[in-house]
């Protein structure tokens, strides 16, 4: 039991951070509670179904991480694939039994081709702060790409041990000499398009303000102008509230927190959908310094259009696409 114990922490701990960050976080949990984890069927727990023909092959092993949702959380049970596509779809058939999954499914493309946008999950990302402030157009224009060689045909940089996540730079031939030549330069660009990011910020929140403010008066028949309140505090383990007159209009959640990385929920007041609420929000958030270090996740149902284009508008990227099929064997 030692052996498996070890074996399923150290392959958690090689999986990617960003593709598998709720495993990751769930199984943290599992290893900082175990009493609270012991039903694999009823509790938030971790295992592994493992493709047999290569459970002792020196090859990259194939199968579904499992995550059982806690009992009567309205979680989902997932099995989340890793390794070969095609081997994947056969260890399908091994899933416990009577058991419901949401089966994530990497690559499945290469399989079945391109799935309908309701059968598919995107991740977007949005790279750590200090990482974007590095590598920012700004910073590297066209005399600094000259002196860059790439080390990915992607053009990926690395981040972490296991993890490609900003599709930009590759690494300086030299070193970053060249760059302390235009520091003065770049650092007075930058700040001028800090003060007209700040400029487009207050903007952007008075024309939401006040679509909000007249929606608001309409439903509770007010002439009064409430002000736009927005709470951002401790983001990390705690929700960001938007609200008007004590009313919830909009907030993000921190749901999967690992040491890289953290995936947002977001839900915003139907009533007060469609008014760029959810995206000023969400833009909030992200620029808080507590999450600069961290790769922020948000996974996004295909079809979801409106979270799409918040996605887009907050500046995060695609990362990926993942198909999610329920199965029951």
């Amino acid at each position: 039991m030692r052996n498996l114990r070890e074996f399923l922490q150290a392959f958690i701990e090689s999986l990617d951070e960003i593709v598998y960050n709720e495993e990751i976080h769930r199984f943290n949990l599992q290893k900082a509670a175990p009493e609270e984890h012991s039903d694999s069927k009823t509790s938030n727990c971790i295992s592994l179904i493992l493709f047999d023909e290569e459970y002792r092959s020196p090859s990259p092993l194939s199968g579904f991480v499992l995550s059982f949702a806690a009992e009567g959380s309205g979680d989902w049970n997932i099995a989340h694939s890793f390794g070969d596509p095609a081997k994947c779809l056969e260890c399908a058939k091994s899933l416990p039994e009577d058991i419901e999954f949401q089966v994530l499914f990497e690559g499945a493309e290469k399989i079945v081709g391109e799935l309908p946008p309701e059968k598919q999950i995107i991740r977007f990302i949005l790279p750590p702060k200090s990482d974007l402030n590095d590598k920012s157009d700004e910073q590297f224009n066209e005399s600094c790409v000259e002196k860059i060689s790439l080390t990915h045909p992607a053009s990926f940089q690395y981040f972490g041990e296991n993890t490609a996540i900003f599709p930009i730079n590759g690494v300086l031939e030299n070193s970053c000499d060249f760059l302390k030549e235009e520091k003065q330069q770049n650092a007075l660009k930058c700040h001028k398009v800090q003060k007209l990011m700040k400029i487009q910020k207050l903007q952007e929140f008075q024309k939401v303000q006040s679509v909000i403010q007249r929606k608001f008066c309409e439903m509770n028949n007010e002439n009064t102008d409430f002000p736009l309140i927005i709470s951002v505090k401790n983001p990390l383990v705690k929700s960001s509230y938007m609200t008007m007159s004590k009313q919830i209009i909009s907030l993000v959640k921190p749901i999967h927190n690992t040491e890289n990385s953290v995936e947002c929920y977001i839900e915003t007041d139907p009533a007060f959908r469609n008014m760029g609420a959810g995206c000023l929000l969400l833009s909030e958030v992200v620029s808080h310094e507590d999450l600069s270090s961290k790769t922020i996740i948000y996974l996004v149902q295909g079809d979801n259009y409106p979270s799409i284009r918040i996605a887009e508008k907050a500046g995060f990227i695609e990362h990926s696409r993942i198909a999610k099929i329920p199965l029951k064997n």
